[in-house]
Formats: C-alpha cells, structure tokens, sequence
C-alpha cells in the first residue's frame, strides 16, 4: 500500500479546531465538494496509491501528437477545492513531464497552465494563496500559469475544445450534481436507502459521469489522460462506514431527545455516489468513441485505521475520522437538518465520543476505485446536447 504524503499533523494525532475551520464555510451545493486542506488526507492517500499508473503513462503521453509539438501544456484539476492536494499533485505531474522532455523543447520550454476548476462557492482565496501568493505555493516562472474555473464540471466546459492535454478528478466525483429523491432510516448514504433510493441515485450517478466524460472530450487533445478516483465499495465495505454511520448514529439519539426534527434526519441522504469500478469503466465504454480505458482498479487503503491500531489512540483517530466528513459533508448536514451552531457542536462532538467509545465499529477504510482514460487520437465531433 502506497504511504500519503503530506498527512503528518493527522498521522500525529494533532487535533485541528474543525468548529474554527468551518466557521466562515459557505453552505455546499449539491454535486461538487466544500472542503478544506485540512481535512483532506484520505483524497491525497488515494492519489498516491495510484500516482503510477499516471506516471508510467506520461511518458507515452508527451509522444502523442500534438502535445509533442505544442507550446502549451494544460493540466486540469475537476474539483480543486482550497488546492492543498491539488498543489501536491501538480508538483508530482509536473517532475514527471520534466523526466519525460516534455517540458524541454528546441525553440524554448513549452509553456505549464494549470486550469483549476470548483464551484462558485469554494473558497478561491485559500486556493489562490495555496498557488500563487501564499507560503510554500509553486515556483512561478515566465511560462507557468494558473486559471480559475468556478462552475460546475458535470455542465459546463471549463477549457476551450481541444487544449486540455492532462486531467485530474480525485475524489470530487462522489458529489452529484443534484440531489435525486431518497430515504434511509439506518443511515446517510444511498447504500442504506431501500432499493428506489438505491436506483434513483445510481441513475443521476450515470447521467452525471455520462455528461462529465462529453464535456471532457471536447476539452482534451487528442491522446490527452484524464485520471479519475472516486470513493468507492469493495464487498459490504466503504468508507461510509466509518465517515457517515457516526454521524447519522450521533443524530439519531439527538433526535431521541428531541434535539434534532427526526423527520428531517430520515430524509437526509448525502448528496453523494459510492462507485463501483465496473460503473466507471461501463461508462467510458459508453463512451468509447472519444476514451479509452489503460488502467482500472479497486483498492482499500488502511492509513489511519493502521495507525490507531498501532498506537491505540481512540481519540485522536475518533477526531480524524469525524473532521474529515466535517470537512466536506457538515455544511450539507447542517443546513438539511436545520443546525444551530450550538446544536451542530454537540451533533460532531457526540459523533467523536461515539468513535472513541467503541472504534471498532467505525473502523476506518478508504475504499477507492480509479479509471485511467485516454482521449481518441482521432477527434470526432462530439455533441453537448445535454
């Protein structure tokens, strides 16, 4: 198993003040993520175990036609959120071109652009400071840019056709772009709905991904790599079993006491998908005239889980494990449920006493599946009728 980098102050059992990073978070909107640097070890975990496949492809990549001859090289990242992560790849992508002569030329070194794309409501400052102005952003030479693309990816292009050469979605596909009808009484995940919840979520799952890879081919050059990872399930096991069922546990005996509108917690379903692998690669078969699939792979990565069993710290794992779903799931939670800040505090607060009571039943695996695609060489004309 691939060791993150990057995770030291989680790895250390370092408590962040989550109540203070998420203080000033706008609400999330159905289908992207809200997140913070903070909370984000398990996507960057995910990232590493499959960084490989990306740089053993690079190589073959910069041969194609036209990215062997361009003076610009694009890179897009679908869901940058405050651009921690995202930093961290871009320096990994951009060592491996050098490796590969892509960013040597005879005329003069190609130019780097770096298209970061979220919605409107992410926090564009962090992750401009985390590019440009902030301590520790990338080195920024004559030929080297960066562009926001505040919008949705699954309905709006966020590079001119044919110029995206690299793509990166880690983790952000798990947000639908709409949150379709459903209802759990056992928990906040489609997976614990009842088979119509189930079906109604794997359908807006596929017209999203459908409507993601349409767009994506128009944006890429030809032979361009679009490098997809998504939270996903192996057998009964997921990551939800440790991020979502404590919340929803925590809730549920909040509602018991009449602190939360049980009604409300019933409906409350995560706006969010938990793939399959075999759901990806049938879409990009589904597309197969403008991808080609070169790698796919499942994985349940046990970084945390690991490191509690080694060192026994149930609190500090229940403190990770419960800020890592606040970092991305408690402005849903929150409004759906119609949170005061005092009942909020008590709801996460509960949630950790619950993980550190009895770790064992919220143990943590980061279940991820990937899809390393491949744009046709030869464009065709691709509709964006929606």
């Amino acid at each position: 198993m691939a060791t993150p980098r990057g995770g030291e102050a989680q790895a250390s059992g370092t408590k962040r003040n989550y109540d203070d990073v998420n203080k000033h978070k706008q609400p999330s909107l159905p289908g992207m993520k809200s997140g913070c640097d903070e909370s984000s070890e398990l996507q960057l975990e995910a990232f590493t175990h499959f960084w490989p496949w990306l740089e053993d492809a690079l190589p073959g990549c910069v041969a194609i036609p036209p990215l062997a001859r361009t003076h610009m090289i694009t890179l897009a990242d679908y869901g940058c959120s405050e651009g921690g992560n995202s930093r961290k790849q871009f320096r990994l992508i951009q060592e491996a071109l050098r490796k590969g002569g892509a960013l040597e030329a005879e005329h003069g070194a190609p130019a780097l652009q770096l298209i970061l794309n979220d919605l409107p409501t992410n926090n564009w400052a962090r992750c401009v400071s985390n590019f440009v102005t902030g301590e520790g952003a990338p080195a920024a030479p004559d030929n080297y840019t960066v562009s926001l693309a505040p919008k949705s990816f699954y309905s709006a292009l966020v590079a001119p056709a044919g110029t995206v050469h690299l793509g990166v979605a880690i983790c952000a596909m798990i947000w639908l772009s709409s949150p379709p009808a459903g209802s759990a009484k056992d928990g906040i995940c489609h997976l614990d709905g009842g088979e119509e919840t189930r079906n109604n979520f794997k359908r807006q799952a596929d017209a999203d991904v459908d409507a993601f890879l349409r767009l994506r081919a128009v944006e890429f050059a030809p032979g361009g790599l679009l490098f997809i990872v998504v939270p996903s399930r192996m057998g009964s096991s997921s990551c939800t079993t440790a991020l979502y069922a404590p919340i929803h546990d925590a809730a549920s005996e909040l509602a018991a006491k009449g602190e939360i509108d049980a009604s409300l917690l019933e409906d409350l379903v995560m706006p969010s998908y938990i793939w399959e692998v075999e759901e990806l690669e049938a879409a990009a078969m589904r597309a197969s005239r403008e991808w080609e699939v070169l790698q796919r792979g499942t994985a349940s990565l046990t970084h945390l889980l690991d490191k509690f069993r080694a060192d026994g710290d149930a609190a500090a794992y229940a403190h990770t494990v419960v800020g890592t779903f606040r970092g991305f799931g408690e402005p849903v939670v929150r409004n759906r449920l119609g949170l005061n800040d005092a009942t909020t505090k008590r709801l996460f607060a509960h949630a950790e006493e619950l993980v550190t009571a009895s770790p064992g039943n919220y143990e943590l695996r980061n279940v991820v599946s990937a899809v390393l695609l491949r744009r046709a060489t030869a464009r065709r004309s691709t509709s964006l009728d929606m």
